[in-house]
């Protein structure tokens, strides 16, 4: 053999093995994201230790540094949620939001407590009028007067709903007794 086929010959062969490690780095990142999803299908914020990476790791049988590389990637492709307190912790963006039905503005959290404020926030403003499309814009005025009748002193005051066909009056009706319900009028 030629000296310059040595060097053909060692360059494939290192090249196939390095195809080989890119295709386990995706293997790999695409189990530690399962694991995630699985794990936050069940999230409680009094158990996070589970999404750390040190825990993570040992759980995969992975070492922490590669846990995190691989998580913080996947924290920049936009699949994970990072919440940087000590130990920091990662979430699946997704799972968690399907989990507590809602839409989180943030991707990085300081703590576990901000986060959680967030989702109560967000969940409270999906309760009765928080629903509706344009409870702050076109039908806030609407939504206050309605808020208003509701709550006057003993029974409070009837309220006459308008409209044509398919306008909404019956959801709006729906969502103004869930308001009543929910504040215990």
């Amino acid at each position: 053999m030629r000296p310059e086929d040595r060097i053909v010959f060692r360059a494939q062969k290192w090249y196939k093995r390095g195809e080989r490690r890119a295709t386990m780095c995706v293997q790999t990142k695409r189990e530690l994201l399962e694991y995630l999803r699985d794990e936050t299908k069940t999230f409680d914020a009094a158990r996070m230790e589970r999404f750390s990476a040190n825990a993570i790791g040992k759980k995969k049988n992975i070492s922490r540094t590669l846990v995190s590389q691989y998580l913080n990637e996947l924290f920049k492709e936009g699949q994970l949620i990072k919440i940087n307190s000590r130990p920091v912790y990662f979430l699946h963006k997704e799972m968690l939001e399907l989990h507590y039905e809602t839409k989180l503005s943030e991707r990085v959290y300081f703590s576990v407590e901000e986060l959680m404020e967030e989702i109560l926030q967000t969940q409270y403003q999906l309760l009765d009028f928080g629903r509706a499309i344009g409870n702050k814009g076109s039908l806030g005025y609407c939504v206050e007067q309605c808020k208003a009748a509701i709550s006057y002193p003993t029974a409070g005051l009837p309220i006459l709903l308008t409209g044509d066909n398919g306008t909404g009056k019956s959801y709006f009706a729906r969502l103004t007794y869930e308001y009543a319900v929910n504040h215990e009028l």
